[in-house]
């Protein structure tokens, strides 16, 4: 239909013939060829369509992994700032912990040695600049060793910690308290006071120290001392400050402890020749500059030698022979005293060794112990070791202690003591009467001997003969020996024969000897 739409029909003729059919041919064809070409075309574009949508499709599908993979990320990262951000809060909480364990003491709350020593410096800045004054008070807690031996570290805990509340409460709110170390602390007091004005104030806080501290149901007694140096007379230095408020309050300690002293000059020329003791004293232990004299012992009935005492003596290259009771507290502070004990009580026992061996001596050898030396965990094996060494007999050996030692710990230094008789020694008690006489505590003690005191027997006369007398008394009652000491005329030796003493020691009998002249004693005694 189309052909002859196209070509004209009316000449049939043409119609038949082959030019007729030559233009339909060549239409078919170019209708064909046009048909192919457009197939491919539009096959190529179908195909690049669907490659597309599968480009398109894939795309998706890794935009869509993409997608969850970042979504897990968000996720994982927000828990991770979560984390960071708790962390930042426990790093805050540290920090404060950290400032508080740099700064401040953990027991009680007051500020620590450094943070005190950084308001004492700003104090100073301050204090220059407005020419104020103020004070520098150490307190120091006494006896306090005593209460961590006897109770235990966590019932002296506990005391230091009721004690510094206590004295928080009746602090001036101005005033700056601080713990500066176990049993000691420090206080600055800037407010406009004179020096009567704040020994006022400081003797209300001493008197507070009086009052039992309960700690587990238990009643604990104590005192304090105190030492008070002033800026800026005193010193205008933290260090001087804090050294001379230390000096004072060690200066009331050796005063008797329980009470106030101000800086003064005096302590400081004190502390100096302390000092150059104290490296005299190390420096003589090296060079072996410590000897031992010896002073007898006598029965005051048959006037025979009943023991020797061995007596220390330190020769001193700057102030020659110096006695025992001038320094032998410096020694006991140092620490020195277990070393030149140990010393002392090896040379003694070796000697006596010695001279019982060539004048077949009766008697036995007296040597001092120091209460640091009793409450060393290792003195008994110290007195084995010597016992071992220089074999004498443990009957021959006495071992005196004083009668202050039982201050510091009662249960512990029997303890000790019985852990000595076990050994076979003899104990005797050291200036009885002075202080701690009880005699409840008198019958737990393993004691052989009590030595009345020199004070009292240089002292006879009508107010004391009756307290030696009761001294004597007691001394038998107890069923051990009484030895005077410091007998020095007849008087005296008349009245302690009337009372029955049993033995005595002094220059009426003898002054301390040294070895030789001992021998020589001895000698005329055999």
């Amino acid at each position: 239909m189309m052909v002859y739409t196209v070509i004209d029909p009316q000449s049939f003729n043409y119609q038949l013939g082959i030019n007729f059919y030559i233009p339909q041919v060549l239409l078919i064809f170019f209708l064909f060829i046009q048909s192919v070409i457009s197939h491919r075309i539009n096959s190529g574009r179908f195909y690049k369509m669907i490659n597309y949508i599968d480009t398109v499709t894939k795309q998706k599908q890794v935009i869509t992994k993409l997608y969850d993979e970042l979504s897990r990320r968000e996720e994982e990262l927000y828990r991770k700032n979560q984390r960071l951000m708790d962390y930042t809060e426990e790093l805050k909480l540290t920090d404060v912990k950290l400032y508080e364990y740099a700064y401040f003491d953990i027991l009680t709350g007051l500020p620590n040695r450094r943070r005190f020593l950084e308001k004492l410096d700003k104090k100073i800045i301050q204090s220059q600049s407005d020419g104020s004054i103020f004070y520098i008070v150490f307190i120091d807690v006494d006896s306090f060793k005593k209460i961590n031996d006897t109770l235990g570290h966590d019932m002296g805990d506990e005391f230091i910690r009721q004690v510094s509340e206590r004295i928080k409460c009746i602090l001036h709110p101005d005033d700056l308290l601080g713990r500066i170390g176990g049993d000691e602390f420090a206080l600055i007091v800037a407010r406009n006071l004179n020096e009567p004005e704040l020994l006022k104030e400081i003797e209300n806080i001493r008197d507070n120290f009086s009052i039992p501290v309960k700690v587990n149901n238990l009643e604990i007694r104590s005192t304090a001392s105190f030492g008070i140096s002033v800026f800026p007379k005193d010193a205008q230095t933290a260090s001087d400050l804090l050294k001379y408020a230390d000096m004072s309050m060690y200066k009331a300690k050796n005063l008797g402890k329980n009470n106030v002293q101000f800086f003064q000059k005096a302590m400081k020329e004190e502390f100096i020749k302390r000092n150059e003791m104290e490296i005299g004293l190390i420096s003589g232990l090296k060079n072996k500059e410590f000897f031992l004299v010896y002073q007898p012992q006598y029965d005051l009935n048959s006037r025979k030698i009943r023991g020797i005492e061995a007596l220390l003596r330190w020769n001193s290259p700057t102030c020659g022979v110096v006695e025992a009771g001038k320094f032998i507290k410096i020694v006991e502070e140092i620490g020195l005293i277990i070393p030149l004990g140990e010393w002392i009580l090896e040379e003694a026992c070796r000697t006596f060794v010695a001279l019982k061996k060539e004048y077949n001596l009766e008697a036995s050898i007296t040597v001092n112990i120091s209460v640091v030396q009793l409450m060393d965990h290792n003195f008994i094996s110290t007195v084995q070791k010597v016992l071992k060494e220089t074999g004498i007999d443990p009957k021959d050996l006495e071992l005196e202690v004083t009668e202050s030692v039982f201050i510091e710990s009662f249960n512990q230094i029997v303890n000790v003591l019985n852990g000595l008789k076990d050994l076979g020694l003899r104990l005797s008690l050291d200036n009885f009467g002075i202080g701690f006489s009880s005699m409840n505590y008198l019958r737990q003690l393993p004691i052989d001997a009590i030595k009345i005191d020199r004070t009292f027997v240089r002292d006879l006369h009508n107010d004391s003969l009756q307290f030696v007398g009761d001294i004597i008394s007691i001394g038998h009652n107890l069923g051990v020996s009484v030895i005077a000491e410091g007998v020095e005329n007849d008087n005296q030796l008349s009245y302690l024969l009337n009372h029955d003493c049993d033995y005595a020691q002094g220059y009426y009998f003898q002054y301390p000897l040294d070895e030789n002249s001992l021998r020589n004693i001895l000698k005329k005694n055999q």
